[in-house]
């Protein structure tokens, strides 16, 4: 109604024009360029306006990392003398220990937990591939300490973190990202302008593990991703190993080398 386009047949250059200026986002025109392709194919307008709205690739955003003293701080502001908090102990040690992902704690069951061999191993609901390591002792013991004192003993699912308020049921994706986000916000570690999701484990520890040098390979393994593409997400901000491999500026030339000597005034016939 600002611009005045009340009918579909109304729409002109001028119009867009308006309209592209009074959007806040480009988003916006990404979701809205489909649209004009499908009313000039059906014959709304004689038109094809959406050649006007060019694709412009998003910048990829750096992920959030935390280091590791930021991490234990994260983990040491958990309250162990309640139960809620020795459960969302055992959570956090799984995500910051090992990175895997909340819909596969979420998911977690007894057989997925091997106490006397020290394994931990279930199949990735992102990929579903395998994923298995070695049940490291501080993560033993707090899974030992919710299931042996925590977790409710007459609740027919083999699932193992529930939600310890009646109705008592399972946790799923949506319970244990809700969770840790309160918990970081809550554990005195600054989050000015950082995301404080569960996501930030796993790109910590990738982050760190890269920093280490170690393998890519190896970080891809540890993650539980299917491709070694996904990891090159996290390279980006080992700034130290990407000062070891710069490009040399090349000397401009040809029109562009005259365009930055006109502005500097020099000239060249």
């Amino acid at each position: 109604n600002s611009i005045k386009c009340n009918k579909i047949k109304d729409i002109n250059v001028n119009l867009l024009q308006k309209a592209f200026i009074m959007l806040p986002s480009q988003e916006y025109w990404f979701r809205v360029k489909p649209f004009f392709t499908f009313l000039f194919q059906s014959g709304e307008l004689n038109k094809d306006y959406s050649k006007l709205i060019l694709y412009r690739k998003k910048r990829t955003k750096y992920p959030t990392i935390y280091s590791i003293d930021e991490i234990s701080k994260i983990e040491n502001s958990i309250d162990l003398n309640s139960p809620n908090g020795i459960r969302n102990y055992a959570i956090i040690l799984l995500l910051s220990r090992y990175g895997i992902r909340p819909c596969d704690i979420a998911r977690l069951t007894f057989e997925n937990i091997d106490l006397e061999n020290n394994r931990i191993h279930f199949i990735q609901h992102k990929t579903n591939e395998p994923w298995e390591a070695e049940l490291i002792p501080i993560v033993k013991n707090a899974l030992i300490n919710y299931i042996d004192n925590v977790r409710p003993k007459d609740i027919n699912s083999t699932r193992i973190f529930l939600i310890l308020v009646k109705p008592i049921r399972e946790m799923n994706f949506g319970t244990i990202a809700t969770m840790v986000n309160d918990l970081i916000a809550k554990s005195g570690v600054d989050i000015s302008n950082r995301k404080h999701g569960a996501r930030v484990f796993r790109a910590s520890i990738a982050s760190n593990m890269i920093k280490d040098n170690t393998s890519t390979e190896v970080v891809r393994r540890v993650l539980g991703h299917s491709t070694k593409y996904a990891i090159q997400h996290y390279a980006k901000i080992d700034i130290e190993s990407l000062r070891l491999c710069p490009l040399k500026v090349p000397e401009p030339s040809g029109l562009f080398a005259n365009k930055l000597n006109a502005k500097a005034g020099v000239y060249y016939v």
